[in-house]
C-alpha cells in the first residue's frame, strides 16, 4: 500500500513538473490582413519577463500551465491580455495570436493660410518704405496711394508728400517729420541710422 501511495505521489510531481516544462512558440499576426507583426512585446502575467517577436512575428515562450494569463504589448496594437488554454491554444502546434491596430479619429480640422503680420497700418498714412534700427521701425509714409515714374528713368519710382515716421516696439508713433521733396527711397548709413534719398540728392 506504501509503495502504490508513493508511485501515485511521484506521477503527480512528474506530471506537474512536465506541464510547465518545453515551450510555447507561435505568431503574431494583424487581425486585418494577416501580415506578420514585429517587434510585439509578449510576457506571462505577474512574471516579469518579456520576449520580443522577430521580423515574421515568431515567439518561443516557457511552456505554463493552462489558465496562466499572457500580455502582448505592441506600440502600434496597444496591450491585450489572453488565457493560455494548453493544447486548445494552439493550432499545429502554434500559439498564433490576432491583433488589431488601434484607430485613433481625430476631430476634423481646417487649415488656413495665416493672415500676414500688420507692421504699419493707418487709414490716413500708406507705408511705401521701412527700416529697423535700435531706435525703433522708421517708416516712409504718404498720406496718398499714389507714386509717379521718373521720366529718365522708367523703373525709378517717386514718392510725393512723404513723411519719416518713426514706430516703437508696439507699433506707436514716436516720432513724425514731413519731407518738403519728392522722395525715392529709405536707406541707412554704416551706423544704422536712416538716410532719405530725394530727387534732388541723398
Amino acid at each position: 500500500m506504501r509503495i502504490l501511495l508513493g508511485f501515485l505521489f511521484t506521477a503527480m510531481l512528474v506530471g506537474g513538473l512536465s506541464a510547465q516544462s518545453g515551450s510555447v512558440r507561435g505568431l503574431v499576426l494583424d487581425s486585418t490582413d494577416g501580415h506578420a507583426v514585429s517587434d510585439a512585446q509578449l510576457g506571462w502575467v505577474g512574471e516579469g519577463g518579456v520576449v520580443i517577436t522577430d521580423a515574421e512575428g515568431r515567439f518561443v515562450l516557457p511552456m505554463r500551465n493552462a489558465g496562466t494569463r499572457l500580455e502582448v504589448t505592441h506600440v502600434a496594437y496597444g496591450t491585450k491580455q489572453l488565457v493560455f488554454k494548453g493544447d486548445k491554444s494552439l493550432t499545429d502546434g502554434r500559439w498564433v495570436i490576432w491583433l488589431g491596430s488601434r484607430t485613433v479619429e481625430l476631430e476634423p480640422a481646417e487649415i488656413k493660410r495665416a493672415k500676414p503680420e500688420v507692421i504699419f497700418e493707418r487709414k490716413d498714412v500708406h507705408a511705401a518704405d521701412l527700416f529697423i534700427n535700435g531706435d525703433g521701425l522708421w517708416v516712409l509714409a504718404y498720406q496718398q496711394p499714389r507714386m509717379l515714374r521718373a521720366e529718365a528713368d522708367q523703373s525709378i519710382e517717386i514718392l510725393r508728400d512723404v513723411r519719416l515716421v518713426l514706430l516703437d516696439t508696439l507699433y506707436k508713433e514716436k516720432a513724425t517729420a514731413a519731407l518738403q521733396e519728392d522722395v525715392l527711397g529709405l536707406y541707412h548709413d554704416l551706423r544704422d541710422m536712416p538716410i532719405v534719398r530725394g530727387t534732388g540728392q541723398a
